[in-house]
């Protein structure tokens, strides 16, 4: 019954217009998925050669659909058939509309006869005489053609109908005669048969694999297909000098084939070379004899900020300036020595934002908040030198598994002399950065050696275990396990030693919050005000948060399953303002006030006192006081109001917090340098500034075992070979201090 379906259809196909079709509405894919699901709906089951054939689609697009919302689950079961038919070619068809050569020939034929030689004129005569001829139509009368019988019937034609009617199936002998003419052939239909599965839903929700304009935060991917790269781009345009140690052999692969690059922009070019050579725009210079046979050599580009200097010149030229933000993410190239956290080939994410006015502190902030959205919240800021950017600074990461610091980063504020040379104007900044790929993965996922992660010597059974691409929400990162690449949903295998109660600093009172801990993903409940601070989400009920929505106003999330934190939009930032009050933020960047009418909104772009809230802790319970002096509570509508001038039930809440314990890390915590300690991201970046100004007035100074060592490296004339073999051993273990 199905194969007569699927070959009527095909052949239904093959003879009616597409104009005999009605088109569905379905031209996306995920319009396209919602309406076979409907279909699917209302029937047992669903063929996609019927489906596709009805709706005048491809048949391909329609299995693809189908593979996509297998791939989400158990929404349908897909079983895939075959069908086999004959069907009539092309030539096959032709007979059909207009007969068969021999019948034709026989029409061209008059009474009285024909030339032998006039008649082999005519088209497809040849093939037409032979069959003729074999069914004696005609006879031969010396050269004279004629009619053997008086009336014929083109059976031919008849034969062609009646398959492509399907009204023919069991002459065997006769397809096989029009098979060997090739005028039908056997075709052949895979399809699938689609049914509802136990969580069959008419809803596919998008997948957060799927990049939108709010994810990528107006940034403009740059193009990066270029792996060689002129020594121009990848140094001299970046304000690097020629006889910089990152030019030579030790640090960069150079191409022997070709060896140089001819395709440069003359005019720049001469700006670079003046402002290397002489100076310009009040720099100085590096004072030596630009040559331009240094700046055409190719090389394996060792970072994708050559890519960003090609688009800040391509920027520069649009006049007027627009402010404008790029990203990239590709592979770079060094002459490294491999070790646990070194490759010669690397992934960097690049990023740059150029506009009016930028500080180091807008740079800071960036920069904190992107690693705090991966869930990398022990940084440093090390102050660095790179002959492009003034002030740099390098980022490091905490590794727990190597229990040292390593490097994630590079990043500082382009040099005048490189952006003015392009032609920006003279208020422009542009901040930058470069950030390793594979180390900051390393980090969250307890790889203890790159080679692991990338290279012939992964593991392949990671591979097949863990998804291909996932973006993950802010509760996922806390449930990453160290020491091996697994992600929340995982099977954990149950560890083999005995359990081991817990110490917490002498705190008992925190081994019966380990279920609690679990229970939500790694947010532990703040018990005291210094723990407010930072990454937070405020739970009404159980594991209910407020949930941030467009409009700028709040409502309550759905309840969240067990060892599921909050959503992406259900975390806020809680800034310290006073000794018993603080500030909150908003995913969407926005400060939370109370209006006149005591609802909550989030719409504010500065603190005021309107963004005032004071956590009141009594009798181990926590409620939330606004501005107005009143504590929030949740109305029959769902949205978020102050109006309570006394707490009851309804107003108590938790306030979870996703960082370290405070009272586990006092001890840590006292010891960090200022600028470190846990505290907003406003006073991260001030604090940095002013440990940069401090920097900036003093000399980089050496221990006094290494000026021993340099002082006798001098005498022996290797000075050169020990400031190499010294940068080396600081590349391959760096520790910021």
């Amino acid at each position: 019954m199905a194969e007569t379906l699927i070959s009527d259809l095909f052949l239904r196909k093959l003879t009616m217009s597409e104009s005999s079709y009605t088109t569905k509405k379905p031209l996306t894919s995920s319009d396209l998925q919602e309406d076979i699901l409907s279909d699917l709906k209302y029937s047992d089951e669903l063929n996609t050669w019927t489906y596709a054939t009805k709706n005048n689609l491809d048949h391909q697009l329609v299995i693809g659909c189908i593979r996509s919302i297998q791939s989400i689950g158990d929404i349908i079961t897909v079983e895939q058939q075959t069908s086999k038919f004959v069907a009539p070619t092309d030539e096959g068809k032709l007979i059909i509309e207009n007969g068969s050569y021999e019948y034709r020939l026989y029409q061209a034929v008059p009474d009285t006869g024909i030339e032998h030689e006039a008649l082999m004129q005519l088209p497809n005569a040849a093939i037409g005489f032979n069959k003729a001829m074999s069914n004696k139509w005609f006879k031969l009368d010396k050269s004279i053609v004629r009619k053997n019988k008086t009336d014929v019937t083109d059976e031919v034609q008849s034969l062609l109908k009646s398959i492509q009617s399907m009204e023919l199936k069991d002459n065997q002998k006769e397809i096989s005669d029009l098979k060997k003419r090739k005028l039908v052939e056997d075709i052949v239909i895979n399809y699938l048969i689609v049914k509802k599965g136990p969580g069959f839903t008419t809803t596919v929700t998008k997948g957060e694999a799927d990049l939108t304009a709010d994810m990528i935060q107006k940034f403009t991917e740059m193009p990066t297909n270029n792996y060689v790269e002129s020594s121009f781009w990848n140094f001299d345009a970046l304000f690097t000098p020629q006889q910089h140690p990152a030019r030579d052999a030790h640090d960069t692969f150079f191409l022997s084939d070709p060896a140089k690059s001819v395709d440069l922009p003359m005019e720049y070019l001469e700006k670079v070379k003046q402002v290397h050579s002489t100076g310009a725009f009040g720099s100085i210079g590096y004072q030596y004899n630009w040559q331009l046979e240094e700046a055409q050599k190719n090389v394996l580009r060792t970072h994708t900020t050559a890519v960003s200097a090609r688009m800040l010149y391509k920027l520069a030229q649009n006049k007027p300036f627009t402010p404008a933000k790029y990203f990239s993410i590709d592979k770079v190239f060094r002459n490294e020595n491999l070790d646990a956290t070194h490759l010669a080939e690397f992934h960097q994410i690049e990023g740059l934002v150029a506009d009016y006015k930028l500080t180091l502190g807008d740079l800071i902030g960036l920069l904190y908040e992107f690693f705090r959205k991966l869930g990398m919240t022990k940084l440093r800021f090390k102050p660095a030198y790179n002959p492009y950017t003034e002030p740099s600074m390098e980022i490091f990461s905490y590794h727990e598994g190597l229990k040292k610091w390593i490097e994630v980063g590079n990043s500082g504020v382009f040099r005048p002399e490189m952006l003015l040379a392009m032609g920006f104007p003279e208020e422009v900044s542009v901040i930058a950065w470069g950030l390793s790929l594979e180390r900051p993965t390393m980090i969250l996922y307890g790889i203890d050696n790159i080679r692991d992660l990338i290279g012939p010597k992964v593991n392949l059974e990671m591979c097949r275990e863990n998804p291909l691409c996932r973006i993950m929400s802010t509760s996922d990162v806390y449930a990453v396990r160290g020491g091996k690449l697994e992600l929340k949903g995982n099977v954990l295998k149950k560890k083999k030693h005995k359990s081991k109660k817990r110490k917490h600093g002498g705190n008992e009172s925190d081994e019966g919050d380990d279920e609690d801990f679990v229970k939500h993903a790694g947010w532990w409940r703040t018990k005291q005000f210094v723990d407010i601070q930072g990454s937070i989400a405020i739970e009404f009920g159980e594991n209910t948060y407020v949930h941030s929505l467009d409009n700028g106003l709040f409502t309550i999330g759905p309840p969240r399953d067990f060892g599921d934190g909050p959503d992406q939009r259900e975390i806020l930032t809680a800034i310290r303002i006073t000794e018993n009050k603080i500030a909150l933020k908003s995913g969407f960047g926005k400060y939370v006030a109370v209006n006149k009418n005591g609802l909550l909104v989030g719409r504010s772009d500065a603190i005021g006192p309107a963004e005032y809230f004071e956590p009141v802790f009594e009798n181990g319970q926590l409620a939330l006081s606004a501005s107005n002096n009143k504590f929030i509570r949740v109305n029959d509508e769902g949205d978020l109001i102050a109006t309570d001038e006394k707490a009851a039930d309804e107003n108590f809440i938790n306030i979870r917090s996703c960082a370290k314990r405070e009272h586990i890390n006092e001890k840590r915590r006292k010891l960090l340098p200022e600028e470190e300690q846990p505290t907003n991201v406003k006073d991260v970046e001030v604090n940095y500034v002013k440990k940069f100004q401090k920097f900036q007035d003093k000399r980089m100074r050496v221990n006094q075992g290494d000026t021993k060592n340099l002082v006798k490296a001098r005498g022996d004339g290797t000075l050169h070979e020990v400031l190499l073999d010294r940068r080396e051993e600081m590349k391959s273990d760096r520790y910021c201090k």
